[in-house]
């Protein structure tokens, strides 16, 4: 709440964009998963932002580098409901780092689980749901099948429309592909002691808020920068900082809606 006052002196955005983005963040933390996802009107992140009423202004220096940097899509062509997802997550708890790397994600789910097999490095082939219609059955590349009474699809859209045997957000109304979305990371070593003469030993993301949607999609520009070790010190050896850049497109995907 504290930063949230402090932020209305920012001079990005007014003040009524700023009380626009709490107003949706707390929308987004009522608001049951099940209802952010199937219920409502669904469109593209910008249309969005562009019915909620924020300004041109907060769009292209906040919401362009920061929703970008997370769908690596600067063009804001993504659905509305991961929009509202984001904002709900974002409400629900604190960004962090694990200590021991990202790894330590997996890791830790792989260990809460009970009574379970982890299979690594097999490539599902192809989901059925059995007759009786009490389970899914998934079978691997390497000829194997798996049982169970429910499958969770998390892969890039492309491969989960392909097992689901459906089109979905990765094809276009006639069924063609609207292409991929990516980003280029960078990582640099520097002197923690500099960083702190600049001013820069605050854990913050700094967003790149005066490219716009220029370009034809095929220019990369920096979207954000941050440095990790001021998160979490065991990203870096003592007395280094590690410094990591992201770039992504410039302007909109091709195929991609604009708001």
């Amino acid at each position: 709440p504290v930063d949230g006052v402090l932020s209305l002196a920012n001079p990005v955005g007014s003040v009524v964009d700023k009380v626009r983005i709490g107003l949706a963040r707390l929308q987004a933390f009522a608001k049951p998963l099940d209802a952010i996802f199937f219920e409502g009107t669904e469109t593209t992140i910008a249309e969005h932002l562009v019915r909620e009423g924020f300004s041109p202004v907060i769009v292209d220096s906040f919401f362009r580098p920061f929703l970008g940097g997370i769908f690596f899509d600067r063009s804001l062509g993504t659905t509305s409901r991961l929009f509202e997802f984001v904002m709900k997550m974002l409400a629900t708890g604190s960004n962090c780092f694990p200590e021991a790397g990202i790894s330590a994600v997996p890791l830790q789910m792989a260990a809460r689980l009970e009574k379970a097999e982890v299979k690594l490095n097999a490539s599902v082939q192809s989901l059925e749901v059995v007759e009786s219609g009490n389970g899914v059955l998934a079978r691997t590349a390497d000829g194997q099948e798996h049982f169970g009474a429910k499958a969770v699809v998390a892969t890039e859209g492309f491969a989960a429309d392909k097992l689901l045997g459906r089109k979905g957000s990765s094809s276009g109304d006639d069924g063609g592909n609207v292409g991929g979305v990516g980003t280029v990371c960078l990582y640099f070593s520097a002197e923690a002691a500099d960083l702190a003469r600049a001013g820069l030993e605050e854990p913050m993301l700094y967003l790149n808020g005066e490219n716009g949607e220029e370009g034809d999609g095929g220019q990369l520009v920096i979207n954000n920068c941050c440095f990790p070790s001021t998160v979490s010190p065991s990203y870096a050896p003592e007395g280094k900082a590690l410094v990591s850049v992201s770039l992504v497109p410039s302007g909109r995907r091709e195929g991609a809606s604009k708001g």
